[in-house]
């Protein structure tokens, strides 16, 4: 994976302990990490200041920039067949791969086949009781965000 760099925007130094180890990045600078790792790191929640902290709470903000990689992270195979993980040359090649483990394949043959016509017109009507109950249901005035005005 990409290593990249993993940037501490605040003016004090920040420490977190991330898959039991420590991590600690100093005062506008930076850390390298893999990229994934980077980007939970940052997606994680920051320590919290003791309950009897009275000192700058900017201690313990977590200013965390991730640059990006150099190289991009995933890239197109092309062909490839994702069963065996092997590359084809064409797409020819390709089909001829696929149809070789096509027996591999687990399908179910009740969900793909297709609906008599007076399933599908049974259903468009039941959508269409629900869609009557829903417009029952939803209030005719909707209201804005926040709270109710005083009346005056």
């Amino acid at each position: 994976m990409a290593q990249v760099k993993v940037w501490n925007d605040n003016v004090y130094d920040f420490k977190q302990e991330v898959k039991g180890v420590q991590i600690e990045i100093p005062a506008n600078g930076f850390i390298e990490m893999d990229y994934e790792e980077a980007i939970d790191f940052k997606g994680m929640y920051s320590p919290l200041p003791p309950a009897d902290f009275s000192g700058d709470h900017a201690l313990y903000y977590k200013m965390i920039r991730v640059e990006q990689p150099a190289a991009p992270v995933f890239r197109d195979e092309g062909l490839t067949n994702h069963l065996t993980g092997a590359r084809a040359a064409s797409p020819d090649d390709l089909a001829a791969t696929l149809a070789a483990v096509r027996h591999l394949v687990v399908t179910d043959s009740t969900a793909e086949r297709a609906l008599p016509s007076a399933e599908i017109a049974d259903l468009r009507r039941q959508v269409a009781e629900l869609s009557v109950l829903i417009q029952e249901l939803t209030p005719v005035e909707k209201r804005g965000p926040g709270r109710p005005r005083k009346e005056a």
